[in-house]
């Protein structure tokens, strides 16, 4: 008997208790499970959850992004940061993607 390949939607990921490890954010606001705490869902989640945090904080709809499109996006807003703290902010938004 063949068995049936899991979706995220047939697993279980409790935001609450558990992190990704380098990435401190909010949980998505479309709660995906996770199956048995993958890398890759769990990346997918962390990125379209930053990615929704970061458009809302210049009143941009969340779109489909590529990875690539956002950090193209945090690098031109560190090109633009005109203070040290926005300088700041920018890198560690930006160290989030490379930490693992």
């Amino acid at each position: 008997m063949a068995r049936m390949k899991k979706t995220r939607m047939d697993c279980v990921f409790n935001w609450a208790t558990q992190r990704v490890k380098g990435y401190r954010i909010l949980p998505p606001v479309t709660q995906q499970p996770i199956d048995n705490f993958c890398g890759a869902h769990a990346a997918v989640e962390v990125f379209e959850a930053r990615a929704r945090l970061l458009n809302a904080r210049v009143n941009l709809p969340f779109p489909t992004l590529s990875i690539l499109h956002l950090i193209d996006q945090i690098r031109d807003a560190s090109a633009n940061a005109v203070t040290a703290a926005d300088r700041r902010r920018v890198a560690s938004e930006e160290s989030a993607f490379s930490s693992s």
